[in-house]
C-alpha cells in the first residue's frame, strides 16, 4: 500500500588507466536513491491485506475455542471431584451401617438367635460395601488427577527429568 524507498551506495577503486579518462582521481563513488510505488496491481495488495485480516480473525477464533474448551474441562473435572466426594461420604455411611449389621448378626449368632446364613449374608454385604467404597475412592482420585491435568498439569515422570 505504501511506496518503497531504497537507498544504495557503493565505493571502490577504479583502474589507473581509467583515471586518465575521468580526470585524475582513482576513487569511484556512487549514490543512488530509488522510489517505487505500485500504480496498478489489479487489487493484489488489497487482497493480501484482506487475507491477513481474515487469518488474524481465524487465529483469534481458534484461540477463543481453545480457552473455552479449557474452561469446560476444568468445570467438568471440578464437578466430577465434587460428585465423587459426595459418593464417597455416602458410601462410608453405608460401610459403617453394614459393619454394624454384621457385628449385630454375629453377636446374635453367638447368642443362638440367628443362623450362620444371616451372618454370612451380612458379611457379604459388608465386603461389597467396602469394595464399592474403594472403587469410589479410586474414581475420586482419578478425577483429582483429571482436574490437575485440566488446570495445566505440572508433573514430571522420572524418565523425563
Amino acid at each position: 500500500m505504501f511506496p518503497r524507498i531504497s537507498l544504495t551506495g557503493t565505493a571502490g577503486v577504479q583502474s589507473a588507466a581509467l583515471s586518465t579518462v575521468t580526470g585524475g582521481t582513482s576513487f569511484l563513488y556512487a549514490l543512488a536513491a530509488g522510489l517505487t510505488q505500485p500504480i496498478f496491481d489489479n487489487g493484489a495488495l488489497a487482497g493480501q491485506l484482506d487475507y491477513a485480516k481474515a487469518r488474524q480473525e481465524e487465529l483469534v477464533a481458534i484461540y477463543r475455542a481453545a480457552v473455552l474448551a479449557a474452561f469446560a474441562d476444568v468445570q467438568k473435572a471440578v464437578q466430577a471431584v465434587a460428585s465423587f466426594a459426595r459418593q464417597q461420604a455416602a458410601q462410608e455411611v453405608a460401610v459403617a451401617e453394614s459393619r454394624q449389621a454384621f457385628v449385630l448378626a454375629n453377636a446374635q449368632y453367638h447368642a443362638g438367635a440367628e443362623d450362620m446364613l444371616t451372618v454370612l449374608d451380612t458379611q457379604r454385604t459388608l465386603y461389597a460395601a467396602q469394595d464399592q467404597l474403594e472403587q469410589v475412592k479410586l474414581s475420586r482420585l482419578l478425577a483429582l488427577v483429571g482436574l490437575y491435568k485440566a488446570l495445566g498439569g505440572g508433573w514430571f515422570s522420572p524418565s523425563t527429568q
